[in-house]
């Protein structure tokens, strides 16, 4: 069922919203929230409204393969910024900087797809210098947030919606099935936000909605949230030490959520990888669909929630003993 007559979702949902990423110390009122279809939905939205073909884009490489394919489907550039232990690499976004004039810069700043990485304070507040000094602006991915425990600074907290988008949601969490996302920003751009939603998808789900209001106001969520960090937490440092075991390398070992960024060492190319996991039935994702143009990569991203299981601990070990290449 579509609700008609408030093309900005929910307003007790946007008001738990609203609550929520104040814990964050980001102050927007209701009114700058729009219940989107998902975070994908939020993204799409936002491309529509703030790209044209032929804009130059700065986007994380590695990240999140499905917004690649989003914005090539609206004909931007997109100009990889690799991403490193603390966020993207500052020196080479500086150098970039000299010959593109970016629209904007795409990140996802906690718990980051597909490193599990989160952007250091120091690299934060210089992404927003530069994004001042060169005049773009920056969509915040913060899907991740409720996998968090010791809540840390976004950028939309730091710049306070004037140079940064928010998008968040619940389908993470939640469900996928729910399909929650949100976009936070400028009363301006939440209006013209909602033409594009109305001309598009006409509105979200009414049913949807009410069992998100639903659980947030029973407190289910919140218990949800503590059974559900605890359960990542142990899987994730069991599959760290699992993966270190068998002599993998981690680009980072991540404080949460629920991925890890890996290698075979002595392994160029992670379709290798691929080749080694099927006969084990495991199906690996090579690091190259993680690239903005599929550039080879010898690292995978791997799901805490499987890294326990007797075929993934088979495929690690099996990986392992490849010979080097």
């Amino acid at each position: 069922m579509v609700d008609y007559a408030t093309p900005l979702g929910n307003l007790t949902l946007r008001e738990h919203l609203q609550s929520r990423i104040g814990q964050l110390g980001i102050q927007a009122d209701a009114s700058q929230i729009l219940i989107t279809n998902g975070a994908s939905q939020a993204l799409d939205l936002l491309m529509r409204y703030m790209l044209k073909p032929g804009d130059t884009i700065f986007v994380e490489d590695p990240g999140y393969y499905n917004l690649y394919g989003l914005l090539k489907l609206h004909g931007v550039k997109l100009i990889g910024i690799p991403r490193t232990r603390n966020g993207p690499d500052l020196d080479v976004m500086q150098e970039q900087l000299k010959s593109h004039r970016p629209r904007l810069l795409f990140i996802n700043t906690v718990f980051h797809n597909p490193t599990g990485t989160t952007v250091a304070p120091q690299v934060a507040f210089r992404l927003l210098q530069l994004a001042r000094e060169h005049g773009f602006s920056i969509i915040e991915d913060d899907i991740y947030a409720d996998f968090q425990t010791e809540l840390t600074d976004r950028l939309a907290t730091l710049d306070q919606l004037e140079h940064v988008i928010y998008v968040g949601g619940l389908s993470k969490t939640l469900s996928s099935s729910l399909r929650i996302g949100c976009v936070v920003a400028s009363h301006a751009i939440i209006k013209d936000l909602v033409d594009i939603k109305m001309l598009t998808s006409i509105g979200c789900s009414r049913f949807a909605e009410a069992v998100a209001v639903s659980l947030l106001e029973r407190g289910a969520y919140r218990k949800y949230l503590e059974r559900m960090r605890r359960r990542m937490r142990d899987a994730l440092g069991s599959t760290i030490q699992t993966l270190e075991d068998a002599g993998w390398e981690i680009f980072e070992k991540p404080v949460g959520g629920k991925f890890v960024w890996a290698r075979v060492p002595h392994v160029a190319d992670a379709e290798r990888l691929v080749a080694c996991g099927a006969p084990l039935g495991v199906t690996v994702v090579p690091g190259s669909y993680f690239r903005p143009n599929m550039e080879t990569s010898p690292w995978i991203r791997i799901h805490v929630a499987f890294g326990n299981e007797p075929r993934a601990q088979a495929f690690f070990h099996a990986a392992a003993a490849l010979e080097g290449a």
